[in-house]
């Protein structure tokens, strides 16, 4: 098993992106389908070293990975340390045909199917199988994947984009606290194909491969990790001092998290990276304003004098 190890092709991972920077390099991945972002080792073992206990004799599928992706070799790499069950892999190639590929710390067996897109059929019984899906799937997809793992009721840690807390079906597991964000939050830098083209200051050829720098990555996942014990220091400003939504004026809009109240336990607008920050025993997550449909958790656009600002989310300080 050693000689399989050492002679994966790329230490590039192949499991798409969904990601930001000055979000333009994914936006125009989505509407150009250019979903082929490749995760480095090093982002990986930073965020999954800190589930080494959840993976404890589970089946692992990585269901947006070829054998050569960098989440498929990080678990070759550690199997025994990790004491995994078993680890699949089925690389998403667009619902062309491709392979599934598993290790159970013995033996490779590969099977050829069809369509190898994460809703397959052919992939019902691996689903069944799995305990634990984590990848990086494809940023145009991401928002259907997510709906795809949460119907099955699946836990899962994968990559996302910052942006992706908006999407509704996202948004009400995060209020619910069946979704959370991971551990870390650094930009990272993506390898992308030989024929991706861009004009963008991000991007950049290293070592004979183009690389793409991305900003507002993040990780979700399912299980309940307790990360965040940092408390916000509150401000002593006034009240006076915020403007309020125009169509919810109960609630203050709150530009930046260093300018927060003190004791004001009413409902307050920050930035969707204020999530970043959120320490459930000083804050209460109540909603979001992200777009016009107004639900249990998404209370309209977020306009302030008749301008419209970026997506907020909604919380309350905790009564001591």
């Amino acid at each position: 098993m050693k000689f399989f190890v050492e002679n994966v092709k790329y230490i590039i991972c192949k499991g798409d992106l969904l990601m930001s920077k000055g979000q333009k390099n994914l936006v125009n991945a989505k509407k150009m389908q250019k979903d082929e972002f490749y995760t480095p080792l090093s982002a990986i073992e930073n965020e999954l070293t800190n589930y080494e206990m959840e993976f404890v004799d589970k089946t692992i599928f990585c269901n947006c990975d070829s054998i050569d992706s960098n989440f498929t070799r990080y678990f070759i790499m550690y199997f025994e340390r990790l004491k995994i069950k078993k680890i699949i892999c089925s690389n998403y190639n667009f619902g062309k045909p491709s392979e599934i590929v598993s290790y159970d710390g013995c033996e490779i067996k590969k099977i050829k199917i069809q369509n190898t897109s994460f809703d397959s059929d052919e992939l019902k019984d691996i689903y069944d199988e799995a305990d634990i899906v984590i990848t990086n799937p494809p940023f145009s997809k991401f928002k259907k994947f997510v709906s795809f793992l949460i119907d099955l009721e699946m836990d899962f840690i994968i990559l996302g984009n910052i942006n992706a807390i908006s999407y509704s079906s996202v948004f009400e597991k995060i209020v619910d606290k069946k979704i959370h964000l991971g551990f870390t939050k650094k930009d990272i830098r993506f390898v992308v194909p030989d024929d991706y083209e861009s004009t963008s200051s991000m991007f950049k050829r290293i070592d004979d491969k183009n690389t793409i720098l991305v900003k507002g990555v993040r990780w979700f996942t399912t299980f309940d990790i307790n990360n965040r014990d940092y408390f916000v220091p509150l401000n002593s400003k006034s009240t006076d001092y915020f403007d309020v939504f125009d169509d919810m004026p109960e609630i203050i809009n709150i530009d930046e998290a260093n300018k927060m109240p003190i004791n004001y336990c009413e409902l307050m607008g920050v930035p969707i990276t204020f999530l970043d920050k959120l320490n459930s025993k000083q804050f209460e997550l109540v909603g979001q304003m992200a777009s016009s449909a107004k639900t249990r958790t998404n209370f309209g656009y977020p306009f302030v004098n008749g301008n419209k600002k970026y997506a907020r989310i909604i919380i309350r300080l905790r009564k001591e």
